[in-house]
Formats: structure tokens, sequence, C-alpha cells
């Protein structure tokens, strides 16, 4: 019985081994060009342009290149204007506000545009920064309100703020 079990093992070692070679020689028999620019403009590049680029016939260009989820760049929003001011303020009472305008030169209208504005110098938990419009459409505010319990005097500030209009 050893014998058999022994030949059974080495018929099941054959069987393995010729799969094995099968499934790893086939590839290995496929045709494979000499060179690289062979694998590249007779396999590759053809199936590349097909599949991934969409290529316009006749252009290096892609369709719909400019799209992302749908979007053409053109409905992308758009900086209009951005820059800085500096401003020491003066105390700020429990539970107060204090603001000031900043009038962006040659923007035009702006009651439509979103306004973005970051300090570089206000300290966490003192006070929280927003902007707003004003009565005038050309201009905005900066402004910083205390929330603690107590008054407050923050250091000068720099703030940097950017005006994004969507077309």
């Amino acid at each position: 019985m050893g014998t058999e079990r022994r030949w059974r093992l080495v018929a099941l070692l054959a069987i393995g081994i010729l799969i094995g070679l099968v499934v790893a020689g086939t590839p290995a028999g496929a045709h494979v060009g000499g060179t690289v620019s062979h694998l590249w403009n007779t396999h590759l590049k053809p199936k590349a342009d097909t599949r991934y680029a969409n290529a316009v016939s006749g252009t290096d260009k892609a369709k719909n290149a400019d799209e992302v989820d749908g979007l053409d760049s053109t409905r992308f929003a758009r900086v209009v204007a951005s820059g800085t001011a500096t401003r020491d303020f003066d105390p700020i009472g429990s539970l107060d506000c204090t603001w000031f305008t900043i009038n962006p030169a040659g923007v035009g209208d702006i009651s439509d545009d979103v306004v973005l504005a970051v300090a570089d110098n206000i300290p966490n938990g003192q006070v929280v920064v927003d902007t707003f419009q004003v009565n005038s459409t050309e201009s905005f505010n900066i402004r910083l309100c205390n929330f603690l319990g107590a008054s407050i005097d923050p250091a000068e500030a720099t703030f940097f703020w950017i005006i994004l209009r969507m077309p």
C-alpha cells in the first residue's frame, strides 16, 4: 500500500506541474515584438487611444477634456480679486462685534460672489471671523465677534481675502 500511495502522490504532483506549465507557459508563448516601439505602436497605443483618451480624430486632443464631472471648465468659479488688509482693533466687548469695510478696486458688483477671508494673528477661541455684504454692491465687511464672557483686545492682524465669481 505504501508503493501505491507514493505513485498517487507522484501522479498528483505531475498533474499539478503540468497544469502550472500550461497556465504559466501560455502567455510566454504569445507574440512579443522585438522592440519597445513595436509593442507601443502596434499593441498598446491603439488600445490606449480608443479606450482612455477618447481622442478626436485627426488631433492630439481628447473629447471633453475640459469637463470634470460633467462641468465644463468655463463654469468653474473664477478669482476676481484678492488682497490683504491689516487692522489693529480696539477692544471688543463681551458678546459684541466689530468690523471694517473692504472696497476692492475695479471688481464691480460682488453681490452674488463668494468672499472668503482668514486672519493670520487671531488666536483660536477669542473671536469668530466672517465676511458679509454691506449696502454697497462693490464692497464687503470683515467682521470679528467676541463670544467670550469678557472684553478682549485682539492683536493686530492681517486678513487675507479672495473673491470668487461663478459664471
